[in-house]
């Protein structure tokens, strides 16, 4: 806000590097959407690609930009750089709020370079997990030092598990970390169960356990098909929906033999039908060994369906034991399977814990809660940069706070 409390129309622009449709991909189309309809000037700087173009059609203006995702690629990464300095010294924003690795690199270093005034930096997790070999875990963290503690203005937290991780690792000063939960979109009206799996032609009467993420090392799914085929032993007739993909779908398709659990399984790929399948199945289950806070889970608290995950960062922020879900200890396949099956056997229990997750959602992570705690950041900083001390020093960030 200005001086005298009003509200500034800032020219904000959201960057994300990584293409298609995923969880950050889906956080940033809908932040970006719900800060148009409160009246800030919001564009998006995107991958090139057609479903990243696609996905952010009508969240703001889309200015697509080549970018390679994943490794260092010196040549391609250095036109990437380019062409956003170029871009933030052409359009003067006033905020520019950097999702996904290479858009916080490079997407920092460029505003800081053209003087972007405010510039944030979105933590849906760190790349220097403890999964990381022990010098990649080290150069990153570094990095990540030198970019939060001289080229950002503030590192927004997806969750406290987040915000703690950072804290631990000496990323930033606890006054540029704010921590600014997830929030998903509530639908206003759910299908029916029945309708849901007419719709995608599975059995009205089996029980159906689903799990939607990236077919990758972090979402541990050779463990979840272990915990599948534990379940399938005590309860022949349950059906598992496994909905993504990634660079292991074809590995866990040949697990999914040698388990002899392939009829039980279906892999389903990527899918913009995510509502419907959510709603066709009795349980959400996620294997993951490390996370943010992820929007799988939210997404299936607003269906009203019970949550099956690891204890592991966010997951446990999200799931409450026993009232919306059950968690059991990271890498444990047993305990993850006597869950599901205790649900599978309970699915009164399992409704009932559906109901509260839905409550929880519209109460804490829903996306206009997210996005008004985020408007609030953006005036704020702006209102900041404004001021001019008596004394020559330049006024920081906010205190560090969970935002409420």
């Amino acid at each position: 806000m200005s001086a005298n409390g009003e509200f500034r129309k800032l020219k904000v622009l959201h960057v994300i590097s990584v293409p298609g449709v995923g969880g950050a991909q889906s956080w940033v189309a809908g932040i970006t959407s719900r800060l148009s309809k409160m009246g800030y000037r919001v564009s998006i700087a995107c991958p090139d690609d057609a479903s990243s173009v696609s996905h952010f059609s009508g969240c703001g203006e889309v200015i697509p930009i080549r970018v390679r995702y994943s490794k260092l690629t010196p040549w391609s990464d250095l036109r990437y750089f380019v062409e956003l300095l170029s871009l933030l010294r052409e359009r003067r924003f006033d905020v520019i709020h950097l999702s996904a690795a290479k858009a916080a690199l490079y997407g920092r270093l460029a505003a800081r370079a053209a003087g972007v005034p405010i510039v944030i930096f979105n933590a849906h997790g760190f790349p220097f997990h403890d999964f990381l070999n022990p010098a990649a875990r080290i150069t990153l963290a570094t990095i990540e030092k030198l970019l939060s503690r001289y080229c950002t203005d503030m590192v927004v937290c997806c969750g406290e598990a987040v915000r703690a991780y950072a804290l631990s690792h000496n990323i930033a000063p606890s006054s540029r970390l704010v921590t600014i939960e997830n929030g998903v979109e509530i639908p206003e009206s759910l299908p029916e169960r029945d309708a849901a799996r007419r719709t995608l032609g599975l059995p009205l009467d089996a029980p159906v356990i689903v799990t939607v993420g990236r077919l990758a090392r972090q979402k541990a799914p050779e463990n979840f098909l272990q915990a599948a085929a534990s379940v399938i032993r005590e309860v022949p007739v349950v059906r598992f929906l496994v909905v993504g993909d990634g660079p292991l779908k074809s590995q866990l398709q040949a697990l999914a033999e040698r388990l002899g659990i392939a009829s039980s399984v279906q892999f389903l790929g990527f899918r913009d039908d995510v509502p419907v399948i959510l709603r066709a199945a009795d349980i959400f289950a996620l294997f993951s060994r490390w996370e943010g806070l992820p929007l799988t889970i939210l997404e299936a608290m607003a269906a009203e369906r019970p949550v099956v995950a690891t204890a592991v960062d966010g997951n446990v922020e999200a799931v409450q034991h026993e009232r919306t879900g059950l968690i059991s200890p990271a890498e444990d396949i047993r305990q993850f399977a006597v869950n599901l099956t205790a649900l599978v056997r309970a699915p009164d229990r399992a409704r009932q814990m559906g109901f509260a997750g839905r409550r929880l959602v519209e109460e804490r992570f829903c996306v206009e809660r997210m996005a008004q705690q985020l408007s609030d950041l953006y005036q704020r900083l702006d209102e900041r940069r404004h001021l001019q001390p008596i004394d020559g020093t330049s006024y920081g960030a906010s205190p560090s706070t969970r935002t409420n």
